[in-house]
């Protein structure tokens, strides 16, 4: 378990993984403005994803898994199988709309 945030810690490190670029923009910019977070990575779930999370060893990886919940959730349970301390934290919304 890591431990908590003093002032005087270093940033903990973020990636943020979503399939929609604007909302992982916005995601990045609102990282950006937290002194205690750095942003050193962003991707969809695509093949790099995983090699990115690997090489980069965030801290905390934050993922939005919407557009295809099914395969980026595998994608998640591969990442929780390999040997690392990072944390990760899922962002739940609805996708699309339904009537």
């Amino acid at each position: 378990m890591q431990n908590p945030i003093t002032p005087t810690s270093p940033a903990r490190t973020v990636m943020v993984l979503d399939d929609h670029i604007l909302y992982r923009d916005i995601l990045v910019r609102l990282l950006d403005m937290q002194a205690h977070l750095e942003v050193i990575g962003q991707t969809d779930f695509s093949d790099q994803a995983m090699s990115m999370v690997l090489n980069l060893k965030p801290d905390i990886v934050l993922a939005a898994p919407c557009q295809n919940p099914e395969a980026n959730l595998l994608f998640i349970e591969k990442l929780l199988s390999q040997p690392q301390d990072t944390c990760i934290l899922l962002i739940a919304s609805t996708c699309g709309t339904e009537d």
